[in-house]
């Protein structure tokens, strides 16, 4: 989990940071043929970043419970056995 949050916190950040590099120097530039390029609007939105933490988490936890269960299945004496 702290892997997790740690990329998450990371991720936001430099997204965030992308975000207002766009916002104020305006990288990205959609094509509109002859009458020149429109700059990409962006918007920050709390909903967003709310969104993308709980789906995060979400996922995390998932792909952790998943093989948790399967290990919890197995026989750690039977398996050492098997091996020697």
């Amino acid at each position: 989990m702290f892997l997790c949050s740690f990329g998450i916190i990371l991720g936001l950040g430099f997204g965030s940071l992308l975000l207002m590099l766009q916002k104020q120097f305006g990288i990205v530039k959609l094509g509109m043929g002859d009458t020149g390029a429109m700059v990409l609007p962006v918007k920050f939105m709390l909903t967003d970043y709310l969104l993308i933490t709980l789906v995060s988490y979400t996922i995390t936890v998932v792909s952790v419970l998943l093989p948790l269960k399967r290990i919890g299945k197995i026989n750690a004496v039977e398996l050492i056995r098997r091996s020697v």
